[in-house]
């Protein structure tokens, strides 16, 4: 799992993301993969999964994805 935390611009309080260990998706026919990913901050928090077809993209995804959720 990766964690981070980053402060929010002129306040006390942070955000915090994770993305978890890509695993295969149970529901997937082609062996692709899936990995969660959370984002907590003050009054705001959302769990996520993201696919891809290989553990790489999966995360990579995720990034991408968690980038787009806190702009």
């Amino acid at each position: 799992m990766i964690k981070a935390r980053y402060p929010l611009t002129d306040t006390k309080d942070f955000i915090e993301i994770s993305i978890g260990q890509p695993e295969l998706d149970p529901k997937s026919r082609n062996n692709d993969h899936r990995c969660e990913c959370k984002i907590s901050a003050p009054n705001y928090g959302k769990n996520f999964h993201v696919y891809g077809i290989d553990e790489i993209q999966c995360v990579w995804l995720g990034l991408r994805q968690i980038r787009v959720e806190i702009a």
